[in-house]
C-alpha cells in the first residue's frame, strides 16, 4: 500500500506542476514510515516495488526518480529516527544520502545516456553569459549608456566563469538544504501518524564555532598556492572557502534577525531589510556581521533575557 503511494506521489511530482512541488517532499515519507516501523528489509522491498511500479506505468525516468530522488531521503530519515538519533544527526545523514544520490545520478547520466553533467553545467553557464550580453545589447538599443554597466557585466561574466569551479560546493549546500526541508516536512507529517521526530534547534541558534574562522585564511592560502602549482588543491580550497563564506553570510542574516527582534521590529520589516542587504555589495555587511557573531557570539548578547519570576 505504501509502495503504491510512493509511486503515485512520484508520478505527481513528475507530471503535475503545482501538486508536484508538494509531492516532492511527501514522496519519501511512506518509505520513512516503513523504515521506522518495520526496518530496512521491508523498506528496501517497498522501494523496489515502487521503482518497478513507477517504471511500468511511466517508464524508467520515474523509476530513477524514486531510486535516486526519493528513496535515499526517506530511508535516511527513517533509519535515523528508528535509531533515535538527534535531529541534527538525521539531517546530516540525509544530506549525505542526497549528495551521494546526486553523484550517482550524474554517473548514471554519463554512462546511460552519454550526458556528462560537467559539460551540461558548462553549457548552462555559457547560456547565462549569452543572456547577459543580449540584455546589455537590448539596453543599448533602447538608448541607454551601457558603459556604466560594463563593470557589472564583466563582474557577472567572471562570476559565471568561476561558478563552474564551485559546483562541488553548490551540490553540497543544495544537498543539505534539501535534507533540512525534507526533514521538517517529514516531521510534521510523521507527527500526524503517531511517530515522534525530534525538532531541530531554533534556526536563530545555528552558527559556526569561533575556531572555524581560522579555516578562512588557511583555505584562501591553499587556493592561492593551488592556483599556481596544483589545480585540485586550488579547487578544494576555493570550494571550502566559499562554503564558509556562504555559512557566515547566513549567520549574518540570523544575527541581523535577532538584533532587529531585540528592538521588536515586525517580521515583515525584518524580511525586507534582510532582502535589501542580501543583494549587491551590501551582502558583505552580512558576511562581516556573521564573522563578528561567530567570533563574539553577538546573538547571545542580543537575545532578550527572560525575567525571573517574582
Amino acid at each position: 500500500m505504501l509502495a503504491a503511494l510512493v509511486t503515485v506521489l512520484a508520478l505527481a511530482a513528475n507530471y503535475i506542476p503545482l501538486v508536484g512541488l508538494a509531492a516532492n517532499f511527501l514522496c519519501p515519507i511512506p518509505l520513512a514510515v516503513l523504515m521506522i516501523r518495520h526496518g530496512l528489509r521491508v523498506a528496501a522491498l517497498a522501494t523496489v516495488v515502487a521503482i518497478a511500479l513507477g517504471s511500468a506505468i511511466s517508464g524508467p525516468v520515474t523509476g530513477l526518480l524514486i531510486l535516486l530522488g526519493f528513496a535515499p531521503v526517506g530511508l535516511a530519515i527513517g533509519f535515523g529516527l528508528r535509531r533515535q538519533w538527534s535531529a541534527s544527526t538525521v539531517v546530516l545523514i540525509t544530506g549525505g544520502a542526497v549528495l551521494l544520490a546526486l553523484i550517482l545520478g550524474g554517473v548514471a547520466a554519463k554512462i546511460g545516456i552519454g550526458v556528462d553533467p560537467r559539460v551540461f553545467a558548462r553549457e548552462v553557464i555559457e547560456i547565462n553569459k549569452r543572456s547577459l550580453d543580449d540584455a546589455a545589447q537590448r539596453y543599448g538599443r533602447l538608448g541607454l549608456d551601457t558603459r556604466q554597466m560594463a563593470g557589472s557585466i564583466t563582474m557577472m561574466r567572471d562570476f559565471f566563469d568561476y561558478s563552474y569551479r564551485l559546483i562541488p560546493m553548490l551540490l553540497l549546500v543544495g544537498s543539505f538544504i534539501s535534507a533540512y526541508l525534507n526533514y521538517e516536512v517529514a516531521r510534521l507529517v510523521l507527527r500526524r501518524v503517531g511517530v515522534k521526530a525530534p525538532a531541530l534547534p531554533p534556526m536563530s541558534m545555528w552558527g559556526l564555532p569561533a575556531i572555524a574562522l581560522w579555516a578562512l585564511p588557511v583555505l584562501s592560502l591553499l587556493a592561492a598556492l593551488g592556483a599556481r602549482r596544483i589545480a585540485p588543491l586550488e579547487g578544494f580550497g576555493a570550494n571550502l572557502a566559499f562554503l564558509i563564506f556562504f555559512v557566515l553570510v547566513s549567520q549574518g542574516v540570523l544575527a541581523g534577525w535577532v538584533l532587529m527582534g531585540k528592538y521588536r521590529f515586525p517580521a515583515w520589516y525584518r524580511v525586507i531589510v534582510i532582502l535589501l542587504f542580501s543583494s549587491g555589495p551590501t551582502g558583505l555587511l552580512l558576511f562581516f556581521l556573521g564573522l563578528a557573531d561567530a567570533a563574539f557570539d553577538l546573538r547571545r548578547r542580543w537575545r532578550p533575557v527572560a525575567s525571573a519570576p517574582s
